[in-house]
């Protein structure tokens, strides 16, 4: 049985704090209530009347107009005549009620609506980094917004609504959801274990777009006048394949903003004589002169076939810079040691350009400012412009975290955001599910017999565990497939799947909850009488509490791969260095890390989270910090666990960035998919839409014990809606339409999802099928003209449940260990 081990430091995400927006401060909720009672009475007593007049020809019209239940509809003359009748004048006094009721009814909604616009303006007005916030995400929208708020704006005007809607998706998202994007949440840290923990902030926390310096860099040294200053080297992803000796290349894309060593795209080329010389040749590095030389050309043809090797990914230069979120610095030495002589005026004009934007980045970091942030995204263009290069959209130009001091909270806050005790049962069942281990497993079986002294980095072994990796990453589109295995410990998991999978498909019937702890526990239990013991397990948990309820929303990797986008902007890692040693310390090895900086922007950070890295051919070297070479290590297999080793020491790399595994070069990807677990817990629901057909499907909440795993949902084909759609009656329409949402399960409160408008394939996975969710009060007759908004442009979308029920519950992110 093993263990849990929390780390000693977690994170608290805190929504905006906007609690007017989200109480229910109409009469709606109890009128409608009311009129649902009432509807009903209306539709017995029609019922009752029509059973009574059944064999009476005389009342056709009356008993047409009982049958169709509609209040609103002018009664027949026939049914004065029945009015001593006690049932009939029961009917009248309810139908009187209705119309009384109905006419209210309106006037509610029309106040109702003129009230939540009044609280939306005053929330926008009082909100300084809510309107920042729509300043940097869209510019437009924000000029609007102030017209809006001014009143410019008629009530029921369409260009209203066309401000109104976008602005309450951002406002009530801010409001609902956790972000990590600049002031849409508070970031604080905390700690259950560490006394008197404390943390400083440093200055910031609004950072450039680095991918686009390293790409001005990249632009410079390709330019004629800078290009003798230029160092090159043969690209390590080349492969030659076939009679033809065909070159195959993997290529990263370069107008990438985003990601500086993006995916990698496959490039054919045919063999020529000079590429086929490079290849053979002992030398790797060149710089112009020393190609030159070599290939006995002029300097101006060296610089044209030079160009031309970089462009099809043959080349790759050397950019040599350091790590640092001071890039600015960075940038300065660089252009100085580019420089041609003192009188290289591009170079001054482009570092009077640099100094500019590190300004305003000190400035922004100092106090926002809008002009200030407009400002930048129009350095950034002009320097684009300056040294011809593509120019990054504007969204991604600047990025921003809102870390903060936070006050130790009350022993009992404490409680609340506990992890429970048996989370650890439930990590334990992850070891069937983990892809991860069955690439291990798989690799192992298929290496056969090899000893403790046996090096298993060598080509063969790593197109075979390529081979593996390869046949595994279908599952990450068919997570449930069932994949063909030749180890026989991955033929027992796959037995222990099989029993999950057939328990929830004997459970299909369920609409509400389904409690998987029989089985878990079950499957638990096999794993322990066996003694399968699997890899130490370290995982993120994004987490919410609700009572005595713990709410998963996400589970990641561990290795500190979503903590140090926060961390990098305080001491924490310093100050709590020996506690955070203690939590990854294995008596047997250390953990090394791959750190892909530039994946995105989190991952800029000066300060390492291991003490090692790893570094192949395709790293960038690092020579300023311990680094473990793949040409000095050997991996080898002891007692079925993977080691790389240095002598006498024994490494396992992982990666600890938050950057997604794919963009990784290939092999590192490969290698570290036997040292970690990937902590991917399979959304069940898939099973509910399998060979569905129709127009909604109800999906129950699944939960552990008191751990909710997935939150009840419907999936619903808008079609089915609509059609209680009315454009004549807004009460009707209201009514109609609250009342199919209620027929699904959901009260006036939830969340909901549109299917992305690019999915075309069958549904797999929730996360990656639908848009981020958006939450919907039927109570805000705001928020039910964006119900509608959702309902006319997607054709279909999913509606969950509100859980925790408090809309501004706080998320945790808590890193745990589970094993011996």
């Amino acid at each position: 049985m093993g263990t849990l081990n929390i780390h000693p430091i977690g994170i608290e995400r805190k929504k905006i704090v906007g609690k007017e927006m989200i109480l229910d401060q109409t009469e709606l909720n109890k009128k409608y209530d009311i009129y649902i009672q009432l509807q009903k009475q209306f539709d017995s007593q029609c019922n009752k009347l029509l059973v009574k007049f059944n064999n009476q020809k005389e009342l056709k019209k009356v008993r047409k107009y009982l049958a169709k239940k509609d209040f609103k509809k002018r009664l027949p003359i026939e049914i004065d005549l029945l009015h001593l009748e006690k049932e009939v004048e029961k009917l009248l006094s309810i139908r009187k009620k209705l119309i009384d009721l109905d006419d209210s009814f309106n006037n509610e909604l029309e106040q109702s609506e003129l009230l939540n616009r009044q609280e939306l303006k005053l929330f926008l007005k009082e909100n300084k980094n809510m309107m920042n916030m729509l300043f940097i995400t869209n510019r437009d929208l924000y000029f609007k917004t102030e017209r809006y708020i001014a009143g410019e704006y008629d009530d029921s005007s369409r260009k209203l609504r066309k401000v109104e809607i976008p602005v309450l998706k951002i406002v009530y998202k801010a409001l609902t959801k956790t972000s990590p994007y600049f002031f849409f949440n508070d970031v604080i840290f905390y700690s259950n274990k560490a006394d008197n923990f404390s943390y400083r902030i440093k200055d910031n926390l609004i950072t450039p777009n680095y991918v686009f310096f390293y790409r001005l860099l990249y632009t410079l040294l390709l330019k004629e006048q800078y290009l003798f200053k230029a160092k090159f080297r043969l690209s390590p992803r080349i492969s030659i394949i076939g009679e033809q000796k065909d070159i195959y290349i993997f290529d990263y894309e370069h107008n990438n903003f985003k990601i500086f060593n993006s995916m990698p795209k496959m490039k054919k080329l045919a063999m020529n004589p000079l590429v086929q010389t490079i290849l053979q040749s002992s030398e790797k590095e060149y710089t112009l002169a020393s190609f030159s030389k070599k290939f006995s050309y002029s300097s101006l043809e060296g610089s044209s076939i030079i160009k031309k090797l970089v462009d099809l990914g043959i080349f790759e230069i050397q950019l040599e810079m350091i790590e640092s979120m001071d890039v600015f610095n960075m940038l300065e030495n660089k252009i100085n040691d580019l420089k041609i002589n003192d009188e290289d005026f591009f170079m001054e004009e482009l570092s009077g350009l640099l100094k500019n934007m590190k300004t305003n980045f000190l400035e922004l970091n100092t106090k926002f400012s809008s002009v200030t942030y407009h400002a930048t995204l129009e350095l950034y263009k002009k320097i684009a412009a300056y040294v011809e290069m593509d120019c990054p959209e504007e969204g991604i130009m600047i990025y921003g975290d809102n870390v903060v001091q936070g006050n130790e909270l009350a022993d009992k806050e404490k409680n609340d955001r506990e992890l429970p005790e048996h989370l650890g049962n439930m990590l334990k069942i992850f070891a069937v599910f983990d892809i991860n281990e069955r690439t291990k497993n798989e690799f192992i079986h298929r290496l056969g017999k090899v000893t403790t002294s046996d090096n298993l980095l060598n080509t063969r072994n790593l197109e075979l565990l390529m081979e593996q990796n390869l046949y595994f990453g279908e599952f990450w589109t068919k997570p449930w497939k069932e994949f063909e295995f030749s180890a026989p410990n991955n033929l027992y998991l796959e037995k222990l799947k099989q029993k999950y999978v057939a328990f929830i498909r004997e459970s299909l019937h369920e609409e509400v909850e389904l409690d998987v702890t029989s089985v878990f526990d079950e499957i638990v239990s096999d794993l322990e009488e066996k003694k399968y013991e699997a890899e130490d397990c370290y995982y993120s948990i994004f987490y919410q509490k609700d009572e005595s309820k713990t709410i998963i929303n996400n589970i990641y990797s561990g290795f500190g791969s979503f903590y140090q986008r926060y961390l990098r902007y305080t001491d924490i890692l310093e100050k709590n260095k020996n506690s955070i040693e203690d939590f990854y310390y294995h008596e047997n090895f250390e953990w090394i890390e791959l750190h892909e900086h530039l994946g995105f922007n989190a991952n800029m950070v000066d300060s390492r989270y291991f003490k090692k890295r790893y570094q192949d051919e395709t790293s960038r070297e690092r020579t300023e910090e311990p680094v473990i070479k793949e040409k000095d290590s050997e991996l080898i297999l002891e007692d079925q666990q993977f080691y790389l080793k240095k002598g006498h020491e024994k490494f396992k790399p992982v990666i600890s960035s938050s950057l997604i595994r794919s963009f990784f070069p290939g092999k590192l990807v490969f290698l570290t998919s036997i040292f970690s677990n990937v902590n991917f817990l399979v959304e069940s629901s898939f099973f509910w839409l399998e060979n569905n057909q129709d127009p909604y499907v109800k999906i129950p909440r699944i939960s552990y014990q008191n751990i909710v795993l997935e939150r009840r949902k419907v999936y619903v084909e808008t079609s089915y809606l609509l059609k209680y759609y009315s454009k004549k009656n807004t009460v009707k329409n209201y009514l109609s339409l609250r009342q199919a949402v209620k027929n699904l399960g959901f009260e006036n409160k939830f969340f909901i999802q549109s299917r992305k408008s690019d999915s075309k394939d069958p549904i797999v996975s929730f996360v990656s099928s639908f848009d981020k969710p958006q939450y919907i009060d039927l109570n805000n007759p705001l928020l039910f003209r964006l119900f509608l908004n959702f309902l006319r442009s997607s054709n279909s979308i999913l509606i969950q449940e509100l859980l925790p029920k408090n809309e501004s519950a706080s998320e945790y992110l808590q890193e745990v260990r589970y094993g011996d």
